[in-house]
């Protein structure tokens, strides 16, 4: 059972590896701990402020289809009277 999840657990590796974006990176060995934590940290501010971003869309589509059904909900009512 353990040789099954490994080899299961292989196999979904390798498709990771094929997903396009998906990249293995290799640190030259003169690179610091200081250096990595660095890169690091800048590697992880990046994906913060993404996220920032894709939260803010998201508000934006949210509140622009509330307004759009607020609308159609409003013609729909004129149409009745």
């Amino acid at each position: 059972m353990t040789a099954e999840l490994f080899e299961r657990t292989l196999s979904q590796a390798d498709h990771a590896l094929a997903i396009p974006g998906v990249a293995i990176t290799a640190y030259p060995p003169e690179m610091s701990i200081d250096d990595l934590r660095e890169e690091w940290q800048i590697r992880l501010q990046s994906l913060q402020d993404w996220i920032c971003e894709l939260l803010i869309k998201n508000q934006q589509l949210r509140i622009a289809l509330v307004e759009a059904k607020a609308k159609e909900v409003g013609h729909s009512d004129e149409g009745l009277a």
